[in-house]
């Protein structure tokens, strides 16, 4: 869900600010955030994908299909939302790029268990799912070793 212009705070990711796609990563297919909550100091962890998925085939083979919107975009936790419509103020910080869905699900799987939020009273989360295959992610093994 996205939220009127008014209310929109920018990204931010180590520090500098993300304001439209050409500040992110050229090569990510999206990335793994954390919304801060200032006035409840409450967290939400999440996923967003900001790249469409290139063309397999055809004459534009290999070529990007585009981008999603996401300077907006404030997460999908209802609870987070109906806050920040009720004028609660907040942050949006890009904790890292993501190269492929499976970095996607793995890494933001991986923020939401290591941090315990499903079980903890100040963040929004309350499920994940995930469905990973390590032959997905050899990629990032190589890089491990």
């Amino acid at each position: 869900m996205t939220i009127s212009k008014k209310q929109t705070n920018n990204w931010f990711f180590e520090g500098k600010e993300v304001k439209s796609i050409n500040d992110c990563d050229p090569e990510a297919l999206g990335f793994i955030y954390e919304i801060t909550n200032l006035t409840k100091n409450k967290r939400y962890l999440g996923r967003k994908t900001i790249r469409k998925p290139k063309y397999t085939s055809g004459v534009n083979k290999g070529k990007s299909k585009g981008n999603y919107s996401f300077i907006d975009y404030c997460g999908s936790s209802k609870s987070l939302l109906e806050d920040i419509k009720n004028g609660d103020e907040y942050k949006k910080e890009i904790l890292r790029w993501c190269f492929s869905k499976a970095e996607l699900t793995y890494y933001e799987s991986q923020a939401i268990y290591c941090s315990d939020s499903l079980i903890r009273e100040d963040f929004y989360n309350f499920w994940c799912k995930a469905t990973v295959y390590s032959k997905h992610l050899n990629a990032e093994k190589k890089d491990l070793k």
